[in-house]
């Protein structure tokens, strides 16, 4: 049977780290379907990365694989955007019996590392505000409280003059 393989990470996997290399981990020794050998100079042709999907623009990226031939590390030149889908793809491999892979790709999502950002109007130190006003908070994504439950009236807490004011 052909070379069984594993992606980490793995198909759609969301909250990877942008910092992450993509490692494809076969449980038994590949080669090139032409029976040539392969090393760090050509295993690099086997390997797709893009944005998104298939169509997607090019990740430049670094591929290596180990001396047992069983691991192939997929290293991006840079580190993905925060909630970036990636694709990845390899190409047709065989085992030392002829026993070839077929094609397979996965797609995953990096983490969102950037903190929300809040918009309060009216803005801070603004005078002539009329007393009946309201004031509006904003934030430029979905959020939620710090334990994971949804917003509610306990997250806001007025106070008059300073944070010691009545």
């Amino acid at each position: 049977s052909a070379p069984a393989l594993t992606f980490n990470p793995y198909n759609n996997q969301f909250g990877v780290a942008v910092n992450s290399e993509i490692t494809i981990t076969f449980d038994e020794k590949i080669r090139n379907v032409d029976n040539s050998a392969l090393d760090d100079t050509n295993v690099g042709s086997l390997i797709t990365l893009k944005k998104n999907d298939a169509t997607g623009d090019d990740i430049s990226k670094t591929v290596t694989i180990n001396s047992d031939n069983t691991l192939i590390t997929i290293s991006p030149t840079n580190d993905f955007s925060a909630e970036q889908r990636v694709y990845v793809a390899i190409g047709v491999v065989e085992d030392e019996a002829d026993n070839a892979t077929q094609p397979l790709n996965i797609t995953f999502t990096t983490v969102d590392n950037t903190a929300p950002t809040a918009t309060i109007d009216p803005a801070d130190a603004v005078t002539g505000v009329a007393p009946s006003s309201n004031i509006t908070i904003s934030f430029n994504e979905p959020v939620l409280k710090s334990n994971g439950s949804a917003l509610d009236n306990s997250v806001v807490t007025l106070k008059k003059d300073d944070a010691n004011g009545d």
